[in-house]
């Protein structure tokens, strides 16, 4: 047994040791970098996060003073598909059939308002396995804002106070006004909810076949007095990858999409109001003469083939390949 425990001499032992110490060195300088770009980022993972992983934009809420308008708009220029619809507001999927993107479109109540991007929601895969987790995790005392929306997500702020909604990546307890008929899941009026945004769908207007279709977004511009506190914020939380950081602009990639942090204004409060979208066989040349032939006085994008332009409440589009 004596000559099997030591197969090496003193000599070679030695080498060992100082192979593994100098490794060790390597892999610390390496670790630090990392901790020194990202020191909160890197914290709330070494705790044993992040394990709420998003993938998706479960739906970006727009609410709109001509419903009807923003609608149409959307799912004929960009080939979105009502999937839920009260005849006030609405869920517009694009992309995968089982895990899409997502906008939502409310109308609202009084005439002459202004359109606004209130919150948007992340798809987390394992939602309903990690409800208990993510709601001790919220609950911690940690974050602020924090509230059940339903069975089906919670509210949360991030450090601006913008809200963000965790939610299952696709379910029929998770629809435009579900947070108080789906307070249980599965109870007979969440489902009595959801059927009835789905009665009218027949009778929905659908892509006229001369738009795009889209299907994720290239990136949700948020404005935020802090960037870094922010960006620390998602990438700690949902697990959010860094994929730029400098002092005016961070951006996060969350399954395909990207959510870009900038500045806010004087004011400081945060707000979105530009969407990029991905559009499928996408030729720069076609869509410039299909945005000028419907009147949306296009104009160079921020990549290179990138066509912007405004949507009829005035948000800030962007399409590209």
């Amino acid at each position: 047994m004596d000559n099997v425990a030591k197969p090496y001499g003193d000599r070679e032992r030695r080498w060992i040791d100082r192979r593994t110490f100098l490794e060790t060195l390597r892999l610390t300088a390496s670790l630090g970098a990392v901790l020194g770009a990202y020191p909160r980022v890197t914290a709330a993972q070494a705790s044993g996060g992040p394990p709420f992983i998003a993938t998706t934009v479960n739906h970006l809420a727009i609410s709109t003073p001509d419903y009807v308008r923003s609608r149409n708009f959307y799912i004929d220029l960009l080939g979105m598909r009502d999937a839920w619809d009260d005849g006030v507001k609405c869920q517009l999927d694009f992309g995968s059939t089982s895990e899409p993107n997502s906008l939502y479109i409310v109308g609202q109540a009084r005439p002459g308002g202004t359109a606004a991007v209130g919150h948007y929601a992340f798809g987390l895969p394992g939602f309903w396995a990690q409800r208990a987790a993510l709601k001790a995790e919220l609950e911690s005392g940690r974050y602020e804002g924090v509230r059940a929306d339903g069975e089906a997500g919670f509210m949360v702020n991030g450090p601006s106070g913008y809200q963000v909604q965790p939610v299952p990546v696709k379910d029929p307890a998770m629809f435009p006004g579900a947070a108080s008929p789906c307070e249980v899941a599965a109870s007979d009026t969440c489902r009595a909810a959801y059927d009835a945004g789905l009665r009218r769908l027949a009778s929905m207007p659908q892509p006229g076949g001369r738009g795009f279709k889209a299907t994720h977004f290239r990136h949700i511009v948020l404005h935020v007095p802090d960037i870094g506190k922010e960006r620390d914020f998602y990438a700690g939380l949902f697990g959010l990858r860094v994929v730029t950081d400098s002092p005016g602009e961070s951006a996060l990639r969350f399954g395909p999409n990207t959510l870009v942090l900038r500045p806010a204004g004087a004011d400081g409060k945060p707000y979105i109001n530009e969407m990029a979208y991905a559009v499928e066989d996408y030729d720069s040349t076609g869509a410039k003469a299909e945005l000028d032939r419907r009147g949306l006085a296009p104009r160079p994008g921020s990549s290179a083939g990138a066509w912007a332009f405004d949507d009829p409440d005035g948000f800030h589009l962007e399409i590209a390949g």
